[in-house]
């Protein structure tokens, strides 16, 4: 498993002083991604989205074999509300050019005139 392999190892959490165990981590991460999905899924499903694009407004946090991007927001356009922006998920890890997403959040979408 990727993240137990590669990523964990290397963030501060794998720090024997910390004391955190690799499967609570895991399954944290799972249980936290599975919930909020169920959330803002249905919200999702009943509209018609375009996507924009997505923003890393944040540091970019260089570990030595991956990058993590922070501050993460998804743009949307939509007939019904314009332009929506969400914080679905709030940071990417990349490693060797590909993408993955840390942990999904369950924010609704805004319009992106609101702070």
């Amino acid at each position: 498993m990727e993240h137990n392999v590669v990523v964990w190892p290397e963030l501060p959490a794998s720090n024997p002083e910390a004391n955190f165990p690799i499967d609570y981590a895991w399954r944290n991460i799972q249980s936290r991604n599975a919930r909020d999905l169920a959330r803002i899924l249905p919200w999702y499903r009943s509209r018609e989205l375009d996507l924009e694009r997505v923003e890393c407004r944040g540091e970019i946090q260089p570990f030595q074999s991956f990058d993590v991007m922070t501050d993460c927001h998804v743009v949307f356009r939509s007939r019904e509300h314009g332009t929506l922006e969400a914080q679905i998920f709030k940071d990417v890890l990349v490693r060797g050019g590909g993408y993955k997403i840390f942990r999904y959040y369950d924010e609704a979408p805004r319009s992106s005139a609101t702070p």
